[in-house]
């Protein structure tokens, strides 16, 4: 449970990103919060792509939760996506985000915005997959 001003959260509640505007901006401060919490030494993101997580977490994060189900990211999404340095951003995906987010939609995303992270790349624990080969 989370505990805002007035009201208290379950994490269901807070990962489900709809349509509604506040909805989505627990989402992408919870997910910041373990992003730069600092619990793990692994997690603290440096200057280089810090900007990068939040405007990721901000602008994708409804594209890439588990909880939802795949969807062509929005123009804003991919405009963060075209600026950022995945492979600063893959280092600092650690297992509690990974527990929020699907990393086979945060490649599906990233490709889709014409971003493509390369085969045998490793995003937190996940290593992308070779394309499977053409018949």
């Amino acid at each position: 449970m989370v505990q805002t001003s007035k009201h208290i959260h379950s994490k269901r509640e807070i990962w489900q990103c709809t349509s509604i505007p506040t909805s989505c901006s627990w989402v992408s401060f919870a997910i910041t919060g373990i992003l730069f919490s600092g619990n793990n030494n692994n997690m603290v993101v440096g200057d280089d792509c810090q900007g990068d997580m939040q405007g990721l977490v901000a602008q994708c994060a409804m594209y890439v939760q588990k909880s939802l189900p795949k969807m062509n990211p929005s123009q804003q999404c991919c405009s963060v996506i075209q600026k950022a340095d995945m492979p600063c951003v893959c280092q600092h995906v650690t297992k509690d985000v990974e527990k929020i987010i699907d990393m086979e939609k945060v490649i599906f995303v990233a490709q889709y915005c014409g971003r493509p992270v390369a085969p045998g790349t490793t995003c937190g624990s996940y290593t992308v997959p070779s394309p499977p080969p053409i018949a």
